[in-house]
């Protein structure tokens, strides 16, 4: 008889846990009830637009009134100056413990080692740009498990036959912040607030054990024709001292690319009684484009309002914002005003001021 959706449901648990139980007794370390009090999950990648260092750290923790939850995000370079960001959150799952949390994985009942081996050893080539590396790190009463998890090298298939629960420790992160923030947009919960406040334990040697993987140079998933034009990791082979790195160029918050504006350059001396500055598009602030922009206004004289508008010499990306916010602008008009009234405008990105 065709079983129900119900009893399909049903038989695929049983038949995954039943997975899972091999898999565990294969690859277990002590049959003693022992159960994690705390773990935390670290992804490391390089990002494919430029190869600069990306992190997140996932931590959980028990505590008397349930397991805390904290999630952190850590980019090392954002535009438009390349400066890091680190934004987080938290939620507590009141009653909750980490064990059901991390269920049906008992992180302490496992062997490192011996899933380590396997890890590495069923391995592929790289995709290009494919640069995931995992880590989950429990605590076991006075013990540390450490499991390192080459992702982007990892043979997903031939694991999920011979160490499923190496694939399952890769689903760990998604499945906790599933159960910790729900279908809520995590993006949105997160704040550089919360981020700063994590950086003293981040420039600790709290998680330090999550950041085993080390390459020199360039990752070797990322092609060697792709150079970074910002990377401030550079010069460390390892993770965790690009990652130190990164924490050493950190200061809250980041520059923006959003509410930035042109710069008056020249007036041809006059002043302004009302003057808007021109708008720089997020859009052309994030990919660099700079520019000047060249106007002759012709100005009433007994106002100082402008007239009208012509662009003398600028692009096309600029022009717009230009004439848009020169429309606006009113000139003392106590000055002996001569149209037309040359006006320059510097569209152009200067970090750090």
């Amino acid at each position: 008889m065709k079983p129900t959706m119900i009893q399909a449901v049903a038989i695929g648990f049983a038949i995954l846990g039943a997975g899972l139980w091999r898999a565990e007794t294969l690859f277990s370390v002590t049959s003693a009830a022992v159960l994690p009090n705390e773990f935390y999950i670290v992804n490391t990648w390089d990002d494919d637009f430029y190869p600069y260092l990306q992190t997140s750290i996932t931590h959980a923790v028990q505590t008397p009134t349930g397991v805390l939850v904290r999630y952190a995000y850590i980019e090392s370079a954002t535009q438009p100056c390349g400066e890091p960001d680190i934004k987080a959150t938290e939620r507590l799952l009141p009653a909750q413990t980490v064990s059901t949390l991390t269920a049906p994985l008992n992180l302490c009942s496992l062997d490192p080692e011996k899933i380590n081996s396997e890890a590495q050893s069923q391995s592929r080539k790289p995709q290009p740009f494919e640069t995931l590396r995992t880590s989950v790190v429990a605590s076991c009463g006075t013990t540390e498990r450490v499991f390192r998890l080459p992702e982007f090298k990892m043979n997903q298939s031939t694991l999920e036959r011979k160490a499923p629960q190496a694939i399952a420790l890769t689903k760990l992160e998604h499945q906790v912040l599933t159960k910790a923030f729900g279908s809520e947009n995590l993006d949105k919960l997160l704040s550089q607030s919360a981020g700063a406040d994590a950086v003293p334990d981040f420039k600790s040697d709290k998680f330090r054990s999550g950041f085993w993987f080390c390459f020199r140079g360039v990752h070797p998933a990322i092609p060697a024709a792709v150079r970074t034009p910002v990377d401030p990791t550079f010069g460390a082979d390892c993770d965790w001292y690009k990652f130190q790195n990164v924490l050493a160029s950190y200061k809250h918050p980041p520059e923006d690319i959003h509410g930035r504006k042109a710069r008056l350059a020249d007036s041809s001396g006059y002043r302004f009684l009302k003057y808007i500055p021109a708008d720089y598009s997020p859009i052309f602030v994030q990919s660099r484009v700079q520019g000047t922009v060249e106007l002759e206004l012709d100005v009433d004289q007994d106002t100082g309002y402008v007239r009208d508008v012509t662009i003398v010499t600028g692009s096309a990306y600029f022009n717009a914002r230009a004439e848009e916010a020169a429309k606006q602008w009113q000139f003392d008009p106590r000055q002996n005003i001569r149209n037309p009234v040359r006006v320059t405008l510097n569209f152009i990105i200067k970090c750090g001021e």
